[in-house]
């Protein structure tokens, strides 16, 4: 089975948890998909509200997956605006910490039953947004440092970079610099048995700066540490798509399914012959809403995850 994580929870319809039977039909969907060797497992205050051992059920049990704090990071910063693991405010950091200790509760619970390689990482944000509370790699690494000293087994921690503040238009999360968040880890690593990394979603990336350029240019960044370092392909468009607005993050796929995604094959190749050193792969696409079929829904990643693929071959073959 292929290796490449999908954050199909991206592409899935809204509230499906909700819906047993029609949750059932997408997992299995996705367990029939030889591309996926693992999901992107959204975490907004839990990792399911039917329980771990429903979860576990809907997985494949060879399947190694990451889990990504972003869902409910995003969710609380609508009415919390000091929460986040980088916040400067104690309470808001504190804040944070509860729901990742919850995190790393069900993280290991979903271990026991699928066996402790199922959950390769876990993908932490630097939140609050920068333009409207107080944030720094200080703060970011004392949490950081607190997180890593639990027990993880073989799961990695890892940062997964969002846009920063630019000077020229407004931030869509606004967290830290990546300079900061190389920083943080440093520091975290330094005093820690767990793994510390980075991952680079090529979107969020080339959403920072409004350019297409900015993702390699931050792994560029990141190969000079020792840290180890992933990679997300999610794309975007500066026009409004279906997908969404001009330089959101809204997880278009490449440029073959949606023609105005800034994100090619060819880019995504050039990426994974460059960068031959990554902790995992994966992609995060979503879908237009008036899709309701799941093959439908699930076709843009499809492409995506196939080129993705494709790359990873010529690679091999290199």
């Amino acid at each position: 089975m292929t290796q490449i994580v999908v954050g199909a929870y991206a592409a899935a319809p809204p509230r499906l948890f909700e819906r047993v039977s029609e949750e059932a039909e997408w997992y299995a969907l996705l367990r029939t998909e030889q591309l996926v060797g693992g999901l992107e497992l959204a975490f907004d205050k839990t990792l399911h509200h039917g329980g771990m051992t429903h979860l576990a059920s809907l997985l494949h049990p060879e399947w190694s997956s990451v889990v990504t704090a972003i869902p409910g990071t995003g969710r609380a910063l609508i009415t919390d605006p000091e929460y986040g693991l980088a916040s400067d405010d104690e309470e808001g950091r504190l804040r944070a910490m509860t729901d990742i200790a919850r995190l790393h509760r069900e993280v290991t619970e979903l271990s026991g039953i699928l066996g402790e390689r199922s959950i390769r990482a876990v993908q932490l944000h630097s939140a609050p947004n920068a333009l409207r509370a107080a944030s720094s790699a200080r703060s970011f690494a004392q949490s950081l440092g607190e997180i890593a000293s639990w027990s993880w087994g073989r799961t990695m921690l890892m940062v997964e970079h969002c846009d920063a503040p630019a000077p020229d238009h407004v931030a869509e999360k606004g967290f830290l610099q990546l300079a900061d968040e190389i920083e943080a880890v440093r520091e975290a690593s330094a005093h820690s048995l767990t793994g510390l990394g980075h991952t680079i979603n090529w979107a969020r990336s080339a959403i920072e700066t409004r350019s297409a350029d900015s993702p390699e240019r931050h792994l560029a960044e990141l190969s000079k540490t020792t840290a180890p370092v992933a990679i997300m392909f999610s794309g975007v468009s500066a026009d409004v798509t279906p997908y969404g607005g001009a330089f959101a993050d809204s997880h278009l796929p490449v440029a073959e399914a949606e023609p105005s995604s800034l994100l090619t094959t060819q880019t995504i190749e050039r990426i994974v012959l460059r960068f031959d050193q990554c902790a995992y792969l994966g992609v995060k696409v979503g879908s237009p809403a008036e899709r309701t079929q799941f093959t439908d829904r699930f076709e843009p990643t499809r492409v995506t995850a196939k080129a993705l693929d494709q790359a990873l071959a010529a690679r091999s073959r290199a």
